[in-house]
């Protein structure tokens, strides 16, 4: 069932319309693109009319429509090959689909500030439409700096970007720093969170969908969600299993998602002998039913921009073990709605799952707050209002030059 429209804020103005562009799209689906969508969604429901613009996909229509939502899917010629070329035409087919379509919206909202958003800012300048970029990552990743390593051009690009981009948003002070001192100036930073649908989970009956799961049904579940590379520290949560089980702990540690690091932790796993407690699942369309059938949800990560894994699990009521970063303690507090703990650690990770796993009336505390926490702070249609008004300040602003 479709959920209602949500009240937005008004000030006598139409709603805006906006270019959603994105350089991946569903069904290619990482926390970006998840965000994007899902933002997109919500938006549709506060009354602005959206639209995506991304890549096309072999065998994708150039235009569909995904639950109401528009997306043109900008195309690449066949005869280019090689990835830089194909990003160079599409940024330039990006340009001028832009360019041509200037009557169809009010603002361009780019996600991940790096070729895509470089791109977009550029044009949205040439048509005098204000550019919001939306930052995906922090620290080393910072997507500045990514995209002034990622071409030989990369520094006149990201200075570029930063110029023509009328307002960065942040996840978090953390990002918000990161863009500070990048030089961007505060006027032209908000911080505004990442959004979850505090709906998705919380009606999925724990029982049903334990039984579902190809896990034991009266162990305790853990779940791990993430794509495998490096940051996320999936060699943690292996050696915390095998802590685990060293002390003798009922429990069954899920490891969802794909990525580079999937054959090697599945390996790890085989390794030291735990796949009767741990299993690496690979990537899942049913994260929803995993996160209500388990118990325990852990995120060992050592870098995040904001995790939509956290906070999809809160959502779910979720008790929560988590890595001690800044951006992990930009959404949850130790002791409060999560267990905090040193992610190079694997020993005091375990010490951190082992007390969920033995206390039951923690666990429910801390999924209670969790739950509220989310509802308060992180509902996606809470984050659109915030959207719809930064774009209605931003197109007066432009309007008024």
């Amino acid at each position: 069932m479709s959920k209602p429209p949500i009240d937005s804020p008004t000030n006598g103005t139409p709603a805006p319309r906006v270019l959603m562009v994105s350089g991946h799209f569903n069904p290619v689906v990482g926390g970006a693109e998840k965000q994007a969508e899902l933002l997109s969604h919500a938006l549709i429901r506060a009354g602005a009319r959206v639209e995506v613009a991304t890549f096309a996909l072999p065998r994708s229509p150039r235009r569909e429509s995904l639950n109401g939502l528009p997306v043109e899917r900008i195309g690449l010629l066949p005869a280019v090959k090689g990835g830089k070329a194909k990003i160079a035409l599409y940024m330039r087919q990006l340009s001028s689909y832009i360019v041509n379509h200037r009557d169809e919206f009010d603002i361009v909202h780019a996600h991940q500030g790096l070729h895509v958003a470089y791109a977009a800012a550029a044009a949205a300048v040439e048509v005098s439409k204000p550019c919001v970029v939306k930052i995906a990552n922090t620290k080393e990743l910072f997507d500045l700096k990514v995209l002034e390593s990622s071409f030989s051009s990369g520094p006149r690009m990201a200075a570029s970007l930063k110029n023509n981009t009328d307002c960065f948003v942040a996840l978090n002070k953390t990002c918000e720093n990161d863009l500070a001192d990048y030089g961007v100036p505060p006027a032209k930073i908000r911080i505004i969170p990442n959004g979850v649908d505090t709906s998705s989970a919380k009606d999925i009956a724990k029982t049903a969908a334990k039984a579902a799961l190809p896990v034991p049904e009266d162990t305790p579940l853990i779940v791990f969600v993430g794509v495998l590379r490096k940051q996320k520290n999936a060699a943690a949560a292996v050696e915390a299993a095998k802590i685990l089980k060293e002390k003798g702990k009922s429990f069954f540690m899920a490891i969802l998602g794909g990525g580079a690091e999937l054959e090697q932790t599945a390996a790890r796993i085989s390794l030291a002998g735990l796949g009767d407690v741990c299993a690496a699942v690979g990537p899942v369309d049913n994260v929803r039913e995993w996160l209500a059938g388990a118990e325990i949800f852990f995120l060992p990560s050592f870098q995040e921009g904001m995790s939509n894994a956290l906070l999809e699990a809160m959502s779910a009521g979720l008790a929560c073990a988590v890595s001690d970063i800044p951006a992990n303690r930009d959404i949850v507090s130790n002791g409060i709605n999560a267990v905090l703990f040193d992610p190079a650690s694997p020993p005091e990770a375990a010490s951190a799952l082992d007390s969920l796993l033995t206390d039951a009336n923690l666990r429910k505390s801390l999924g209670k707050n969790a739950r509220a926490t989310v509802e308060r702070d992180f509902s996606i249609d809470t984050v659109a209002k915030r959207y719809i008004a930064l774009y209605r300040e931003l197109i007066s602003a432009k309007s008024e030059r």
